[in-house]
């Protein structure tokens, strides 16, 4: 008799709710995961556009406030305000990975710590998949910033070979592009349908200010 083993509990968290890069990243995950083999639950840190899709496909999910390292958070009060929030945020994690008997704990971007360090004391296994690339003045920073991913981590999966590039050639790094679903730009035209004297110029990226979408449309 063929003995089967038991699945795979994979606790995934999100920065956020919305239904950017990063989330629809997020949401590709935990939707096409094979159920036969892996059990998933996701922690979000807010109400919005990514939980109603969860709730659509019926993927369990849970919103639970909790800290996020943000740029506001980058000086002396803000560092203090994080690190108190921080510790209240592992606690939270250290209690749903004890309920849910999680296996595995995925953390979707650079900037979700608790749920790293949470993942280390209970002894489960972290991935963390790494998205951004780090932008700090300081190369001292830069430098402990990576070092703090690497020892919290058992796998890192960076986005892009520029992104790996950041640790140093650490064989806990993984490059996995994110996929792109073909079908869903099926429906625009192709250049054959254009005329001669038109072209297409596209940008990948939410619209924001550190992005500075003015100055390809200017260009």
């Amino acid at each position: 008799m063929t003995v089967l083993s038991p699945k795979k509990r994979i606790l995934f968290v999100g920065a956020s709710a919305g239904l950017y890069g990063a989330d629809k990243a997020l949401l590709s995950m935990v939707t096409n995961l094979d159920a036969a083999i892996c059990e998933t639950f996701v922690i979000l840190p807010e109400h919005g556009l990514l939980e109603e899709e969860l709730k659509a496909r019926g993927i369990p999910y849970r919103i639970m406030p909790f800290a996020i390292l943000r740029r506001g958070n980058m000086n002396i009060l803000g560092i203090g305000a994080y690190l108190m929030e921080l510790v209240q945020s592992i606690r939270k994690f250290i209690q749903v990975i004890k309920r849910k008997n999680i296996d595995i704990v995925h953390s979707n971007t650079s900037v979700i710590w608790p749920s790293a360090i949470a993942a280390r004391i209970m002894r489960k296994i972290h991935v963390w998949h790494v998205r951004e690339m780090f932008t700090f003045k300081s190369k001292l920073v830069q430098k402990l910033f990576s070092r703090f991913i690497l020892t919290f981590s058992d796998r890192i999966i960076a986005v892009s070979n520029a992104v790996a590039a950041q640790f140093n050639g650490s064989k806990k790094v993984s490059v996995i592009y994110d996929g792109i679903d073909t079908e869903y730009f099926s429906t625009y035209q192709s250049r054959e349908q254009k005329h001669q004297d038109e072209f297409t110029i596209g940008a990948v990226g939410r619209i924001s200010n550190a992005k500075n979408h003015e100055l390809l449309v200017k260009s």
